[in-house]
């Protein structure tokens, strides 16, 4: 396999702000300077002038605010590559084996679900923010890594909002897709600064957003958690239910639906 095979999925936009237009646009020239991006496909009315016709950035035309749906059925007309959706202030880490990701989950059926690391462009350092370590960045994720074609039903809602991102695991998970968080391994960068966006203001951060568009917090509907695999693999259940303040009865539902789920009934 290539290591250059990943095709990035992502929208970019107009950003007055000269400190975040600055930032998206690091994040771009990180993912076509990546070894392990094969090209980036960026849905948008309003592409990057300076990458017009550089040979790994191509535009396809969307005047809409970019969908799960969109991408999914953008991605599927090319079948058979694989694929990455990123926000618009993400990068794919270059030092990361995507293509190792791509051998071990993709062609085996996994949907990989990417928790962010927050880059600090000051000094180059990237880290998962420590203030949601105590939910193992469960509800952090920026990046959909897949392999074409794939058939994710109920998931026509915005890409970037709050709370999409449990939103479409539940939707991943629920198609029947075996669905991991991997974010130490394979890292993504976010780059995040300007704003001052931290895991202790996020919400008023997103309150503080023009309202371009109405969330409509599909989340409601269902959500789906995925903590961070590598910390989680090596706790027990108990352990965890223990952790999450199961009652006695509460760890007595759960064996229930874990026996329920493995052990077949069979009279006939």
């Amino acid at each position: 396999m290539s290591s250059e095979c990943i095709n990035i999925i992502l929208q970019s936009y107009a950003e007055s702000d000269k400190a975040r237009h600055a930032e998206l646009l690091t994040c771009l020239k990180m993912n076509l300077a990546n070894p392990f991006v094969k090209c980036v496909y960026d849905l948008t009315d309003k592409p990057w002038i300076e990458f017009i016709g550089h040979s790994k950035y191509k535009v396809v035309e969307e005047n809409k605010w970019l969908t799960y749906q969109r991408a999914f059925g953008f991605a599927n007309t090319i079948p058979n590559q694989y694929f990455a959706i990123i926000n618009s202030d993400i990068a794919l880490d270059a030092t990361s084996r995507w293509d190792s990701a791509a051998k071990i989950f993709l062609d085996n059926g996994y949907i990989l679900a990417q928790s962010r690391h927050e880059y600090n462009t000051s000094n180059g350092i990237a880290q998962l923010d420590a203030g949601f370590k105590s939910l193992f960045h469960a509800h952090t994720q920026d990046a959909w890594l897949f392999k074409s074609p794939i058939a994710i039903p109920n998931c026509d809602f915005e890409i970037g909002l709050l709370g999409c991102d449990n939103a479409i695991a539940h939707r991943i998970n629920s198609a029947g897709y075996n669905i991991i968080n991997k974010p130490q391994q394979f890292k993504i960068l976010h780059h995040d600064s300007a704003r001052g966006k931290t895991s202790a203001n996020y919400m008023q951060k997103h309150s503080e957003k023009p309202a371009k568009i109405i969330n409509q917090h599909p989340e409601e509907e269902g959500y789906y958690l995925l903590p961070n695999y590598d910390v989680i693999s090596h706790m027990s259940l108990d352990d965890m239910a223990k952790l999450l303040g199961f009652n006695p009865t509460d760890r007595y539902k759960l064996i229930c639906s874990m026996m329920t789920q493995k052990i077949k009934i069979k009279n006939r």
